[in-house]
């Protein structure tokens, strides 16, 4: 055992810079940004997004930082926690998964550094740049160290290991040295948290933009010189002792050596957490015809700890339906579609939907758990037809996994269908071209300001 795995830790990030950072990190982190501001504009109109956003704004306090959607500004520490929230609200964040389940981890670095750079006043799209490659690399070295058993014993790790990612994300922009960054990190996780019984609930947003408030109040007060524990992560009843069965601190101090976390980051393309049973039907209904009136049975093959932490059985809320793996494989069959207008309250109720629904199960799947262990997102698709047909489809990765990529075009595509919903086309292809060169914004002035509609629509 490294005695003082988070001091060093601490360090390891305090000396990370953007000047040793490679092009295709700094092409990844920017694409991480955009993809990150479509789902938190569009997250500011779903109900979870509003009841946050009206809550902080009508609590007043400093103009320091953007709401995003929003014409309002708000303290950072309540820039965080809102457009961390938003930013998952509606399911269509990125992800990281590999080996195992880390999270969402734009979600919870960049509201961070975003609001603390308009906060100081310094910096730019650079120092943004620079917050979130760091706040990735400190997530997923946390995640490595405290390893599977974390997610599989009902941790959200967006919450928990998240709120290391947003301190470190917050802690680069202020400049904060090795021993800070320590202090940092210690404060963040003990405020670290998110379960996943909340998945059907409006918790499950929040555990981000909690992660991301965590990550801001940790940096603010340990920059005014608040002591937090420095040994966290390894100290008897610290963060891997209590949600973990041990720590592996060679994966927190292991050399970056080009390797760096950012650049396996995946996206999404689908409005749910069960984006690979949308893609396992969906591409079951362009190779196969697939269609939902001859289906007898469906099966998904997929890790033990996706069977065993299924909490959308039977949704009753839309939020719920998004983390279901029945309701998600029953609209894919009747719709051919997993988008926003799969989850509202009507199609939720409709009885073609319920009656597949009672036709889908999921199982582990022994192929499937050891590719993801490998760093794979894979997924089996057994269909029985009426007819007698079983059909299968097998998917190696996702599509939108790093190892199966969706494009720049893509990702812009789907920025500019979800910004433009809330601040116009227009404003949508000036962030998409903005954010393209944001290492040359001398401050995040202009990006915050198309960022905010021109007439605030949020009650509309």
């Amino acid at each position: 055992m490294v005695a003082s795995a988070t001091r060093e830790l601490g360090e390891l990030l305090a000396s990370l810079s953007y000047s040793a950072m490679p092009p295709e990190a700094i092409a990844m982190a920017k694409r991480c940004i955009l993809d990150f501001l479509g789902a938190a504009l569009m997250g500011s109109r779903s109900e979870a997004g509003r009841i946050v956003a009206d809550l902080l704004a009508g609590a007043g306090g400093a103009g320091e930082a953007t709401i995003f959607g929003h014409t309002q500004r708000v303290p950072a520490l309540s820039a965080a926690l809102v457009n961390g929230t938003t930013g998952h609200a509606l399911e269509i964040d990125d992800y990281y998964v590999v080996g195992y389940p880390l999270g969402h981890l734009a979600t919870v670095t960049v509201p961070a550094a975003f609001a603390l750079i308009e906060h100081s006043g310094h910096g730019g799209g650079q120092a943004l740049i620079e917050a979130v490659i760091v706040g990735y690399e400190a997530a997923v070295r946390v995640s490595d160290a405290v390893g599977p058993y974390h997610y599989g014993h009902g941790w959200h790790a967006t919450g928990t290991i998240g709120s290391f990612g947003a301190a470190a994300a917050a802690g680069k922009v202020l400049g904060l040295d090795g021993e800070q960054m320590a202090n940092c990190l210690g404060l963040a996780g003990t405020q670290a948290a998110g379960l996943i019984a909340s998945f059907s609930s409006y918790g499950k947003p929040l555990h981000a933009g909690k992660a991301a408030h965590a990550g801001v109040l940790s940096a603010l007060l340990t920059e005014r010189g608040y002591k937090g524990t420095t040994t966290l992560l390894e100290a008897r009843s610290g963060f891997a002792q209590v949600t973990s069965d041990h720590l592996r601190p060679e994966h927190l101090l292991r050399p970056v050596d080009g390797d760096w976390a950012v650049l396996k980051n995946s996206f999404k393309l689908y409005f749910t957490a069960c984006f690979d049973v949308a893609d396992a039907i969906l591409t079951a209904r362009r190779v196969h015809g697939l269609r939902a009136e001859d289906v007898e049975e469906v099966r998904f093959g997929s890790i033990a700890d996706f069977v065993k932490n299924q909490v959308g059985l039977d949704p009753r809320t839309v939020t719920a339906a998004k983390t279901s793996t029945q309701y998600v494989a029953a609209v894919a069959l009747l719709d051919g579609a997993v988008g926003i207008d799969q989850f509202t309250e009507e199609r939720l109720l409709d009885p073609a939907v319920r009656a597949l629904m009672r036709r889908v199960t999921i199982e582990r799947d022994a192929e499937v758990e050891r590719l993801v262990r490998d760093g794979h997102y894979s997924v089996r698709l057994t269909v029985t037809t009426k007819a007698g047909r079983r059909l299968e489809v097998f998917l190696p990765d996702t599509r939108g996994h790093y190892r199966n990529p969706v494009s720049l075009d893509e990702l812009q595509v789907k920025f500019g269908d979800l910004a433009s919903r809330v601040i116009g086309r227009d404003r949508a292809e000036q962030v998409i071209g903005l954010v393209g060169a944001l290492e040359e914004e001398p401050t995040l002035s202009r990006l915050a300001d198309l960022l905010r509609p021109a007439a605030d629509t949020s009650s509309s």
